[in-house]
């Protein structure tokens, strides 16, 4: 047993090496996207259309929107990619516990009773399906700010998790 505890804990202070020194690359190492992905002997006019086609031509503080052909807007592509992995991890134990809720002793007997279905669905049905989301919810926002915290503090970086530190620093609520 304590062979296998040192084993984890020096596997996981390889791993906090690694992911620390992947950071300060990403971070410090001054990187243009559109230079990488043209290559080195590019034109500057090629490099131009790939900052449009990257969106990098787009300022921080303004808000960039992609246009479907029906006219509906997108945000730009990192934050579909992240919701679109954060909905695919969610979505699947909830539609499994959903379709679970659906059988249960509860929901027979409101139907039962002659109670509308869309009664059943919001009373029963959706209030026992939401709790593993709720739960996966609340883990994930933990989860990234305490990353965040972390992040923040050791890069010196502004953002949510460095005002969280001062807060507690100065025994204060955000």
């Amino acid at each position: 047993m304590i062979r296998y505890l040192i084993r984890r804990i020096l596997w996981a202070g390889a791993l906090f090496v690694a992911v620390t020194a992947v950071t300060y690359v990403i971070f410090v190492v001054p990187v243009d996207p559109a230079r990488l992905s043209c290559g080195r002997a590019a034109s500057p006019d090629r490099i131009a259309r790939a900052r449009v086609f990257l969106r990098l031509d787009v300022r921080p503080g303004r808000r960039a929107r992609l246009r479907r052909p029906g006219g509906v807007g997108l945000p730009p592509g990192a934050a579909v990619d992240h919701v679109h992995a954060a909905l695919r991890g969610a979505l699947r134990p909830l539609r499994a516990r959903l379709l679970e809720a659906l059988g249960e002793d509860c929901v027979r007997t409101a139907r039962a009773k002659g109670a509308p279905e869309w009664i059943v669905v919001r009373s029963h049905v959706l209030r026992n399906g939401l709790l593993p989301l709720v739960t996966m919810v609340g883990l994930d926002v933990g989860i990234a700010l305490g990353g965040s915290v972390f992040t923040e503090t050791v890069f010196n970086l502004p953002g949510l998790g460095r005002t969280l530190v001062g807060s507690v620093r100065a025994s204060t609520c955000p």
